[in-house]
């Protein structure tokens, strides 16, 4: 079993097309997945741990970019050669990873992207990268698309409030 897969970590510009990972499927964790990745890409690397709550989340992403690195489409401008990593930070701002999945679906004749539309975030440990696609009568998944994003979350006390009055504000 090989699954075909297409990875990108944006702000680390890692960008892989069309790998193919022999012994995953569509029901390896995206853990499983991630350490493929690592293992088959030279200059990646990445760590994990569990939050308070027990939840193993991404906690590191490393890249090295060099000459012979594939610059990932829509990214702007070239970046320079050389490592860079992002760091997992909490606090009342924090910064974290978020991947995001999609399929390639093949449907009469056409191939189609078919984003997962899961709320919230799993963990990427336990969670099948195939899980939870609704994929249309007859049609084949082809590969998988994933991709990692490092998002701000502000989570200080004058965010909170001023969330809690727009939701208790009267509406029109």
């Amino acid at each position: 079993m090989t699954l075909n897969l297409t990875f990108r970590a944006v702000g680390l510009y890692a960008f892989f097309p069309d790998l193919a990972l022999d012994g995953l499927d569509a029901t390896s964790s995206i853990q499983n997945v991630l350490d493929a990745v690592a293992s088959t890409q030279p200059g990646f690397s990445y760590g994990f741990g569990p939050t308070h709550a027990g939840k193993s989340i991404v906690t590191s992403m490393t890249y090295d970019y060099s000459n012979t690195s594939r610059q990932p489409p829509n990214s702007s401008g070239i970046p320079g050669v050389g490592p860079r990593t992002i760091q997992t930070t909490i606090g009342d701002v924090s910064q974290v990873w978020q991947y995001y999945r999609s399929a390639i679906v093949h449907i009469g004749g056409f191939d189609y992207e078919i984003r997962n539309q899961t709320v919230g975030q799993p963990s990427f440990a336990t969670t099948p990268i195939g899980s939870d696609f609704k994929v249309p009568e007859g049609g084949v998944v082809e590969a998988y698309k994933l991709v990692f994003r490092n998002v701000t979350i502000d989570l200080s006390a004058e965010k909170q409030n001023a969330y809690l009055a727009a939701k208790m504000a009267p509406t029109a």
